[in-house]
Parts: C-alpha cells; structure tokens; sequence
C-alpha cells in the first residue's frame, strides 16, 4: 500500500485501486509492484481459509460472508492493526475480544471471535445481513439508535462492499446466512 494525499492505493497482481473513503476506485495496471508496492493477496492463505470455513460452520454463517468480512477488514492479515486499536484478521477491538473471551492477537480466537460477533449480530438483528454488518463496524448502539444502517459514509461503504464481495466471491474461495 501506498498513500496517496486522496487515498490509499492498493494493488491486487496486475490492477491498483485507490481507497478512498471507504470505496475502492480503479487506478489503472500495477506498474508499481517491482517498485515496492506490496500486492494485497486476493484469497485467504489454506490456513486461513481452513479456519474461516471451520468458524462459519460452528456459528452457522454462510463462510462467503464471514471471508467476505475478514478481506474488508484486513485483507486476510494476522498482523493487521488499526488507527483505532483493532487487531487481526476480523479486527477485533479489545473490549469486543474481551467480552467474546478470546485473545484477539491468536489468530485461531481472532477468526472464532469476529465469527461469534458476527453471528450475535445477525441474531440481534433478526437475521438482517446489512444491519448486522453496521453494528460490525460502527457497533450496535449506533444501528440502534438509527435503527438503520448510520449514516456514516463509511460505514454504508462497509455494507455494501461487504455484501457485494459475499455474493462476488466464488464458493471455492470460500457458504449466504444459515437460517
């Protein structure tokens, strides 16, 4: 990734996108990808893509959303952490890590602690993908108090790309929600 003054550019093998508010936007061939800028891997690595079918299985969620949500949240890395403090492959934030009882930087907890989030969510919000999502990224108090998607820019961003990668991604890849 490179940073741009408006944007983030991402490049994935022969394409770069630039990121910006939430959105990626096509930004031409990866010229750059000999000159240090580090392609984002398009699938999970077989470990985590193991661990990501094993968790969608255990908390009936549909494994294209569960690997659709881990690619948005960190591009499929262990090691990722945020500006706001959340970590790993679902980016789990402390307090949320806490209260699931999973240790947010072992990326086995990490995946079965966003699965289990995940699946709390879509129950709270009567199996509701979109609503479940927001309270995923700006946090249930905000889905209640709207009781809609917020109207944070980016946290509509979120849903929609989230749940246009859930349908996009091929089944190889990775199950759409379990009643």
């Amino acid at each position: 990734m490179v940073n741009y003054a408006h944007g983030e550019r991402v490049c994935h093998e022969d394409s770069c996108y630039v990121r910006r508010n939430g959105l990626a936007i096509f930004d031409g061939p990866s010229r750059e990808a000999s000159a240090g800028v580090k392609p984002v891997p398009k699938a999970a690595s077989p470990a985590i893509s193991n661990l990501l079918a094993e968790a969608a299985e255990r908390h009936a969620l549909d494994q294209r959303l569960l690997s659709a949500v881990a690619w948005r949240e960190s591009h499929f890395q262990a090691g990722a952490v945020s500006p706001k403090g959340a970590v790993g492959v679902m980016q789990l934030m402390p307090e949320t890590a806490r209260a699931l009882g999973v240790d947010q930087h072992d990326t086995a907890q990490n995946i079965e602690g966003g699965a289990a989030y995940l699946r709390q969510m879509l129950n709270r919000y009567d199996n509701n993908p979109a609503l479940a999502l927001a309270a995923y990224n700006a946090g249930p108090g905000m889905v209640d108090r709207y009781r809609d998607i917020p109207p944070f820019a980016e946290t509509q961003a979120y849903v929609r790309g989230i749940l246009g990668d859930a349908i996009s991604l091929p089944r190889s890849a990775v199950i759409f929600i379990a009643p």
